[in-house]
């Protein structure tokens, strides 16, 4: 099985090394702001997002956090 490399955008044309170092290490969110509420506007948009449970915090690894019992 071949090795996968980073490509340019809407390219299989490999990236140079350099691109690749001028770009620095990947970065990744905090896990505190993955807990930050999702804000949702227009209301139909946040009508669907509460619908799908997308207006919920976002755990690390994409979990969702289940729904406050009312």
């Amino acid at each position: 099985m071949a090795a996968v490399v980073p490509t340019g955008f809407a390219t299989a044309d490999p990236l140079p090394d350099d691109a690749l170092r001028a770009a620095g290490p990947p970065r990744y969110p905090r896990p505190s702001r993955l807990a930050t509420p999702l804000p949702v506007s227009p209301p139909k948009a946040a009508a669907g997002a509460e619908r799908l449970g997308r207006h919920r915090p976002i755990l690390a690894g994409g979990a969702v956090r289940p729904p406050r019992r009312r």
